[in-house]
């Protein structure tokens, strides 16, 4: 390619840059080039070559810099919704009260079955009593409150043990009032 021609894929590249406010890589995408030489070419040869269109081109790859932490949510987000990540959101209903030390240990155990079977956990029992205490009536039912808004966000529950307690059977009538899903497993 000879000069000429790079100074016209420059100005090809900044002007689809400027009017399209795009990035680098969407940019690369649509000329199928790379990045770096969509980059090289609006920032090393248009600077040079074409300054009045190098600062249109720098202020929106200066704003696309400026705003990537917003874009990239909304990325995974898209991602998300179109099914790249199907990992089904389980709720682990299991013993907190009583043997807290042994119960939370059991928690994490299931936490991480849960996750080795492609799954999402979620286990409130983990999470709420790093800040609410169980033993205060209140804060103890704005523990329950949170735990049931959480699982309404669920594809299933999985209960863990053969006994109960009361909590976990609350928590098991919220599912079936939702129809949510239930599994029921021995330990793990």
């Amino acid at each position: 390619m000879n000069r000429h021609e790079t100074i016209e894929k420059s100005v090809l590249y900044g002007r689809y840059i400027a009017a399209e406010k795009c990035t680098i890589r969407q940019a690369a995408k649509f000329f199928a080039v790379s990045k770096s030489t969509v980059h090289k070419h609006v920032t090393a040869i248009l600077s040079r070559e074409n300054p009045q269109l190098y600062t249109q081109v720098k202020s929106v790859l200066e704003y696309n810099k400026a705003v990537r932490h917003i874009r990239g949510g909304e990325t995974t987000k898209l991602k998300y919704q179109r099914g790249f990540y199907k990992m089904k959101i389980v709720y682990i209903c299991s013993p907190y009260a009583g043997n807290v030390e042994e119960n939370t240990e059991r928690a994490r155990r299931h936490c991480r079955f849960a996750y080795d079977e492609g799954m999402m956990p979620i286990a409130s029992h983990l999470l709420y009593p790093q800040f609410l205490d169980d033993s205060i009536i209140v804060e103890r039912k704005m523990g329950m409150h949170f735990a049931f808004v959480l699982l309404g966000k669920c594809d299933e529950m999985w209960v863990f043990g053969s006994y109960p307690s009361d909590g976990m059977l609350a928590e098991i009538e919220v599912a079936k009032e939702r129809d949510i899903p239930i599994r029921y497993f021995d330990e793990v």
